[in-house]
């Protein structure tokens, strides 16, 4: 029955059971109506918080491309043939002396501050200098390039 059925069984005094009736038809079609629109509107809802997403995780796609970008980018390093400067006075055969472990051993092996400073494995290697004290002399040579000299306790460049 539609609504303007409805309509004229009220304009001819329908009887109290058909208006009953009638009306509980119409308070079910408005219920339907409402629910109807309830659900659209949630589904519109819905379908805009999806396109919010979708858009938030293609911003997050490309964050996550520029941080790998970012990652692969080369970093600026301490250069580890820079050679320093002498701090404190200190020469090969005290800095050989100072690390310990034996070092002060090869100190005939180095002919200047400079050629200790541009050593590297190999050429260490080379020089005839066992694997541990290579290691210990190139751990030393990297941490006096950042500011500590052996012998003297925390002594860093900040």
């Amino acid at each position: 029955m539609r609504l303007g059925s409805v309509c004229s069984l009220v304009a001819r005094k329908p009887s109290q059971q058909q208006l009953s009736s009638a009306t509980s038809r119409v308070v079910l079609q408005c219920k339907q109506n409402q629910y109807k629109f309830l659900m659209n509107q949630t589904f519109n809802n819905t379908t805009i918080k999806r396109s919010y997403s979708e858009a938030a995780e293609e911003e997050e796609d490309d964050e996550t491309k520029l941080r790998r970008q970012l990652a692969n980018l080369p970093k600026p390093l301490l250069d580890p043939l820079i050679v320093p400067r002498r701090r404190r006075g200190i020469t090969v055969e005290s800095f050989l002396k100072n690390i310990g472990k034996g070092c002060e051993e090869h100190v005939d092996k180095f002919t200047s501050w400079e050629d200790l400073f541009t050593s590297k494995s190999l050429k260490l290697k080379v020089k005839e200098i066992p694997v541990a004290q290579r290691r210990w002399i190139l751990k030393w040579l990297e941490r006096y390039r950042k500011g500590e000299v052996p012998g003297y306790p925390q002594t860093y460049l900040h």
